[in-house]
């Protein structure tokens, strides 16, 4: 992975909350980061003045010639927002990478399937 990018909006980053990001990051991600360009983490708190407020987490994850994953999660509590979060953008990236995968296979397919019947008409 080359890059996370994490922005706060009406709350204060401390060191525990970045901790807390790298290491679920690490955890859930593993050695799959290989595939992700860049991430980018942004904790807001629309309403500032209630304690109740709901925190929301965007994540956007960047892959390499393919579209931007997008996951927004919101919780009363900041670290189950940002838990929640980047284990459904890692669901989402799954998802994503195995849909490739097959289409990347029926293609083959097609092609080894078009250059047999090629071969049968040549005869």
């Amino acid at each position: 992975m080359e890059e996370v990018n994490i922005q706060s909006q009406g709350i204060t980053l401390t060191e525990q909350m970045r901790n807390h990001i790298t290491q679920r990051l690490n955890s859930v991600f593993g050695f799959d980061k290989t595939k992700v360009q860049k991430i980018v983490i942004k904790l807001f708190d629309h309403d500032q003045k209630n304690n109740d407020s709901e925190i929301t987490c965007l994540i956007k994850i960047y892959i390499k010639n393919r579209p931007v994953i997008t996951t927004k999660l919101k919780s009363l509590d900041i670290f189950t927002a940002i838990t929640l979060a980047i284990e459904r953008a890692k669901l989402k990236l799954d998802h994503r990478l195995d849909d490739q995968n097959k289409k990347n296979s029926r293609t083959l397919l097609s092609q080894k399937t078009l250059a047999y019947g090629s071969y049968r008409n040549y005869q």
